[in-house]
């Protein structure tokens, strides 16, 4: 049925967490942070993995967990794999964590009791999403309409992702817990001080280095940092270096080439230890259409580097306190967000206290608002 490589002792698990995962990404991110909060209580912690998904940031949580890979493929031989292994191991609280998985868990529901209370987890606005056509966009608000109910709770990662549940997914308020993401980590904040072998952030007196990260994908919109990029020439000489990897590589290049900033712009590709290169940097810009609470935005304030955003639904205006810590310009508006980045080069940007402004999103907070949600105790456990 399923392939258990152990890293702890077989006992009853305290909270499973369900979904296909990769190695690295913002949701492995803050479930890392957690897992680290919560196996330091004495939890018991269980990955349950399905469609060739594996153990993330195994370096620094794989002696904190045990580690199920569930030999199915689609969601409905996967349903019957996971519910036989809830029925075994009986965990007190299984969550998932995207929308492919959320649905299998909900399927449970019409399956004989577990006895695990069942948590989804919804990481961004269905609403705001562009990743797909009409007929589909359509054909997912209704599974989340019909099924997303049917479990104990239903975790909304930001205000503007439980204003979306709420609206344009019509689900009830008692259902929703809004608890942000675990994105600050003191663990984290030490790794910023590694060395990053990169020139433009090593020779002191380079120009100004923006720095941008996340998947080179339509959603993060690079295409108008880029665009950015070539008139904030006009005013100051700049560098930008976006870190991650994506489908968009060739055609962000062959835009950087057309605006006369292709020797301006490195695309490095993913690293694994980003905060390195912020805290190098001169500024941080999230330049997304949307998401649900963009974890590098919280990481980059938490290093106390000056932040530009775009005002995306949603989670920018909360992490920055309606431009309180940070600017927040419109979506795909090359003007404004070149304005801002001029004006955060000449030091006209937002003076803040890191620790204030990140207070709400650190790993022993959040861990601890989700334990209260799930009704654990960990003195029993």
């Amino acid at each position: 049925m399923s392939n258990r490589n152990n890293c702890k002792t077989e006992n009853k698990p305290d909270i499973a967490i369900f979904g296909n995962f990769s190695e690295y990404g913002g949701v492995q991110r803050r479930l890392a942070n957690m897992i680290k909060v919560w196996f330091s209580r004495g939890l018991e912690i269980q990955l349950i993995t399905w469609r060739g998904g594996k153990c993330f940031y195994s370096q620094e949580i794989g002696n904190m967990v045990s580690i199920v890979q569930l030999n199915g493929y689609n969601k409905l031989s996967t349903l019957f794999l996971l519910w036989n292994h809830l029925r075994k191991f009986k965990p007190k609280i299984v969550m998932s964590t995207n929308h492919q998985s959320n649905i299998v868990l909900s399927w449970l529901s019409y399956l004989p009791d577990t006895g695990s209370k069942r948590f989804l987890n919804v990481p961004n606005t269905f609403g705001a999403s562009v990743k797909k056509d009409a007929r589909e966009k359509k054909n997912k608000l209704q599974q989340v309409k019909r099924f997303y109910p049917k479990n104990d709770g239903i975790i909304a990662i930001s205000e503007g992702v439980r204003t979306d549940l709420l609206q344009n997914c019509e689900l009830d308020s008692s259902l929703i817990y809004k608890i942000f993401n675990a994105s600050v980590s003191q663990e984290n904040t030490k790794r910023a001080q590694e060395p990053v072998q990169h020139e433009w952030l090593n020779t002191t007196n380079n120009e100004p280095v923006i720095l941008s990260v996340g998947r080179l994908s339509p959603q993060k919109d690079q295409a108008t940092l880029i665009k950015a990029l070539a008139e904030v020439q006009n005013v100051t000489p700049c560098k930008l270096i976006i870190l991650g990897n994506g489908p968009l590589r060739e055609e962000l290049l062959s835009l950087a080439q057309r605006n006369g900033v292709k020797d301006k712009l490195d695309l490095p590709g993913f690293v694994s230890n980003p905060y390195a290169w912020m805290v190098k940097a001169d500024c941080f810009v999230l330049s997304s259409i949307w998401e649900g609470f963009p974890n590098v935005l919280a990481e980059a304030l938490s290093l106390g580097i000056p932040v530009i955003s775009t005002d995306c639904p949603s989670g920018p205006a909360e992490i920055l306190d309606q431009g309180k810590y940070g600017y927040l310009v419109p979506m795909k508006d090359s003007h404004a967000l070149a304005k801002a980045i001029v004006q955060t080069l000449q030091g006209n940007h937002c003076k803040y206290d890191p620790k204030e402004a990140t207070a709400s999103y650190t790993a022993e907070v959040v861990a601890e608002e989700y334990l209260r949600t799930f009704k654990l105790d960990t003195c029993s456990s």
